[in-house]
């Protein structure tokens, strides 16, 4: 199964899902394999620190970095024969990588922020989610996790709102913590950590991948298909 973490900007926390993911799938006794496709090199370096060793003190989780659209058709499909799973980090922004990753997919997840921009630059991500579905008559599942959400705020009450007024498909939200920072910085990952907030944030994240791992999307109408059943 490949699955591909992807979103129109930065900061969205893409690189911290997309490396716990991997660790979790690979904890489980999964072979796991993961691309970096992102040119600041972040969720690679991370990885290598936090991944499950072997024996011989070697990361049990491949990392290949892939940068260009051609990279990533050519060779997921090859990292696919060689792991149950393939993590896929994308880029910050729509480039064609980015819709060379929906391409080659099974799952995307589309992470977003409490914040207007973050909220249209999700939606422009689904459309391009959305036409690839149009190809691929169906594929791929896809869904939105909102992130750094604090609910009681109203820009993340908001969100919420908004994702399910529009029929949006949206998981259950990640919370703002530190620990997502401090594991970082250790080259870890949070359930490693010794606090309640790392407890609450392993928490969040293991029921939502769990949650993942079962989810087929419904093919959600694109805009104009939306018009035209209401013309």
């Amino acid at each position: 199964m490949i699955i591909g973490i992807v979103n129109a900007k930065g900061g969205v926390g893409k690189s911290a899902i997309a490396v716990h993911l991997a660790v979790w799938l690979a904890e489980a006794g999964h072979r796991v394999g993961f691309v970096d496709a992102d040119p600041n090199e972040s969720s690679s370096d991370w990885l290598a620190e936090a991944s499950p060793k072997g024996e011989d003190g070697t990361p049990k989780i491949k990392i290949t970095r892939l940068l260009t659209k051609e990279e990533i058709v050519d060779l997921v499909p090859q990292l696919q024969t060689e792991a149950d799973f393939v993590v896929v980090d994308g880029p910050a922004g729509l480039y064609e990588t980015s819709r060379a990753i929906c391409v080659m997919a099974d799952m995307v997840v589309l992470p977003c922020c409490p914040c207007i921009s973050d909220l249209k630059a999700t939606i422009r991500a689904i459309h391009v989610v959305q036409a690839v579905q149009e190809i691929r008559q169906g594929q791929p599942n896809y869904i939105v996790l909102p992130n750094k959400i604090q609910l009681h705020y109203r820009l993340s009450a908001d969100l919420l709102q908004t994702l399910k007024q529009q029929e949006i498909n949206f998981g259950d939200g990640l919370s703002t913590r530190q620990a997502y920072a401090i594991a970082a910085q250790n080259g870890s990952v949070v359930w490693r950590l010794k606090s309640s907030g790392a407890r609450e944030a392993t928490a969040e994240l293991q029921f939502f991948f769990q949650k993942l791992l079962s989810y087929e999307s419904p093919r959600n109408p694109s805009l104009n298909e939306r018009r035209a059943s209401q013309a």
